[in-house]
């Protein structure tokens, strides 16, 4: 390998190595020059061709076939539970005629395992994670062998496109890959990879009373290596078919509970069904392997049949409004099975408007008689309604399949001649107004209960009676005087809420009973916490322009003079402050306006003086919160504040005097608390550690001072050239100078 590499570099020094060794000067010359080049040479070819410490195998993957081992057959698509086989192909690349036969490394070992890729989850399956899965194979010099890869799809592997990638390794270490081949392959959404006995289920003809018929369906997984099989029914044609097993799911009945691997399903015609014809209905299965239907028939005619044997209505024939009306009925089973009947009334006013019908007031009875035989005489009751029109009132029967409405065995119509008939007074009807009442929210013990009004009307033409038959606990009837108390004729009900209720949310109702019906109201109030409070200690704002003497509170220790006895701002003299020293460093008060002719020291005015007078221990500048001093430190003239202080101002213990040095401290410069002084409290920043964004553990400095770092073979070799480069150049300007002396 060094004489290949050196060829190139010996062609093109050649002609300048003859001509150099014709003269002893030429001859050191070139050759160091071709000295330093070999060296070069030589040091480039030693480092890149170092041998790593894990020496390539020479073998390599030729192809990767994967077939479905359960058919046999060469697939590009597997369905879930299916048994991938993949042929994989290697041949050994080493040469046979350069290793003796019985050399010790004449037979190489190899690994192969696999990985299942997904272009979007990445791996899905690791090979080389199951033992059984690595695949040990020897070959000698220049052999191939195909070695199986089995895997088997699992029942609940996602359907999508995956790559199938054979590796090969060395037996001391398979985690280290030396080559491999991929090949793609798709899972398809179902599979035929799962067992089931029947795809088609017929229950024949279906007559008369005969016992209910049944089959039973095996599901199963084909290939138990695949992992578990999941399913359930989900779907079944319900109105004929009952599903007996798997049991439904107590927490959705629409479907059954969940089944792992082997199982089976048991169907059976329902006996309730009287006649159809039903094809290829179909029953689902979902299982983590796809969905699968089975389909079922069945032609059912038991022969089923009914009659109404009598309509009529039980005595009294006429009512008022309000009461009941009872109609008599009679059903005959003239069939051959026994039948489950369903019976619905309608009820037509004298205004030929059906103002009843029982299925839809979701009241029909359900009547079951055995075949041959009547049901004896039943009754449904009907309420006439408070109000209704007087006159001659008719009701129709239908008889039908209790599980199939739209099988009707016999109907007697209320326009019928044999429909029967009742006539209905005419009544009183209440009506209540609002119906719905919200005190919303209430102060507790308030003396102000609010009071709630209902109105009471009768909206036919007769006399109406009424009475307060209810109210919620927590309020109290105002009128009438109590419950129970029969009014008559047109009123108001009025409740309030009660003064003792806890604070909280209440609702209730108000039920008024009359001989036009009964009516109820909605009620409801939020009861807040507070204080109890009297009428003369909640007067209107509008009446009160400030709180009085007394509900100011007053220092135990200085009495407060009365407003009228302190003199206005305007009438006080101002004096002037000649024998003042002016106080450099004295704050003036931002919201106290002082007179041109002292401009240092704060004057009073409509303004109270300011919560803090400055004084020699670091007392703060006045604030805007102005609060009056007293006088034993800062005597001043009475003022008249602009808003009711809550603490009175000490009066004057003499007439106004102009305020002196002496009675106004002279606050020291360094007692005065400055803006500066905040500023020196402020810590400063901590200095930069590591452990602070930016910041940095190391030593200052640049490249130099870093750790020596191990130079790669073409720096090494470029450092090299570097160092020789002076040389060579040094040989060649003295075997230039030599020439030209030759020639001259």
């Amino acid at each position: 390998m060094l004489t290949a590499l050196t060829a190139p570099l010996r062609k093109r020094l050649k002609p300048l190595s003859a001509h150099a060794f014709k003269t002893p000067g030429r001859r050191l010359g070139a050759a160091g020059l071709l000295a330093a080049a070999l060296a070069a040479l030589l040091i480039a070819n030693t480092t890149q061709a170092a041998p790593s410490s894990q020496g390539r195998l020479e073998v390599r993957i030729q192809r990767v076939t994967l077939i479905d081992d359960l058919e046999d057959n060469v697939r590009s698509t597997f369905d879930r539970g299916a048994r991938v086989r993949a042929e994989v192909q290697l041949e050994d690349l080493r040469d046979s005629a350069a290793i003796a036969s019985d050399a010790p490394d004449y037979q190489a070992e190899y690994t192969l395992s696999f990985v299942v890729t997904s272009v979007r989850a990445g791996t899905v399956y690791q090979g080389r994670d199951d033992p059984a899965n690595l695949q040990t194979i020897t070959l000698a010099p220049g052999e191939r062998a195909i070695v199986n890869l089995i895997w088997n799809v699992p029942y609940g592997f996602a359907a999508g496109e995956y790559g199938f990638r054979a590796e090969v390794s060395a037996p001391s270490n398979p985690d280290t890959v030396e080559h491999h081949l991929q090949r793609g392959f798709g899972v398809n959404v179902s599979s035929d990879y799962v067992h089931i006995s029947d795809k088609q289920v017929d229950f024949g003809n279906i007559k008369d009373e005969e016992t209910p018929r049944s089959d039973l369906i095996v599901i199963a997984p084909v290939n138990r290596r695949a992992g578990d099989l999941t399913w359930r029914v989900t779907s079944w044609p319900a109105k004929w078919l009952n599903l007996v097993q798997p049991p439904l799911d107590p927490n959705d009945p629409t479907r059954s509970v969940e089944v792992t691997n082997n199982g089976y399903i048991i169907l059976q015609v329902n006996e309730t069904v009287l006649s159809g014809n039903f094809a290829d209905e179909p029953v689902v299965i979902s299982s983590n392997a796809g969905e699968y239907t089975v389909k079922a028939s069945a032609r059912i005619n038991r022969h089923a049949s009914g009659t109404i044997d009598r309509f009529d209505v039980r005595p009294p024939q006429r009512v008022d409004g309000g009461d009941t009306v009872r109609l008599r009925y009679r059903i005959d089973n003239n069939g051959r099975t026994d039948v489950q009947y369903r019976v619905t009334f309608t009820i037509v006013s004298p205004a030929n408007a059906v103002i009843y019908d029982s299925s839809v007031a979701k009241e029909d009875p359900i009547v079951s008689v055995p075949d041959g035989d009547t049901s004896g005489d039943l009754e449904f009751a009907w309420q006439a309604p408070f109000g209704a029109l007087d006159g001659n009132y008719r009701a129709g029967i239908e008889l039908r399949d209790a599980h199939d409405y739209l099988t009707k065995f016999d109907s007697i119509e209320a326009t019928h001649s044999e429909a029967a008939t009742f006539k209905v007074l005419e009544g009183p009807k209440i009506r209540v107004s609002p119906t719905v009442w919200q005190f919303g929210s209430v102060l507790e013990r308030s003396s102000q209960r609010q009071e709630a009004a209902f109105t009471v009307t009768n909206t036919a033409r007769l006399t109406l009676e009424w009475q307060v038959a209810e109210i919620p606990e927590w309020t109290e009837l105002v009128n009438p005087a109590s419950i129970g108390v029969v009014q008559s004729g047109a009123g108001v009900a009025t409740l309030r809420v009660k003064n003792n209720i806890a604070p909280g949310s209440y609702i209730g109702n108000l039920v008024i009973k009359s001989n036009g019906g009964d009516a109820t109201a909605a009620l409801g109030v939020n009861i807040l916490s507070g204080p109890a409070r009297s009428p003369t200690a909640t007067p209107a704002a509008t009446d009160t322009p400030a709180p009085t003497a007394t509900h100011t509170p007053m220092p135990t220790d200085t009495p407060a003079p009365a407003p009228t006895a302190t003199p206005a701002p305007t009438d006080t003299p101002v004096p002037t402050p000649t024998d003042t020293p002016e106080p450099t460093d004295t704050p003036i008060p931002t919201n106290t306006p002082a007179p041109p002719t002292a401009t240092h020291t704060p004057v009073p005015t409509d303004t109270p003086v300011p919560t803090r007078t400055p004084t020699p221990a670091n007392t703060p500048i006045p604030t805007d919160t102005p609060v009056p001093p007293t006088a034993k430190h800062t005597p001043v003239p009475p003022t008249q504040p602009a808003v009711p202080p809550t603490a009175a101002p000490a009066p004057p213990t003499a007439a106004p005097t102009p305020p002196t040095a002496t009675l106004t401290p002279e606050p020291a410069a360094t007692d005065t608390p400055v803006p500066a002084a905040a500023a020196s409290d402020t810590p400063a920043p901590p200095p930069p550690t590591a452990i602070q964004p930016g910041a940095t553990d190391a030593t200052p400095g640049g490249a130099c001072s870093q750790s020596p770092q191990p130079l790669s073979p073409m720096t090494a070799l470029a450092n090299l050239a570097l160092l020789l480069s002076p040389i060579a150049l040094a040989g060649g300007a003295r075997w230039k100078r030599r020439r030209n002396q030759n020639r001259r």
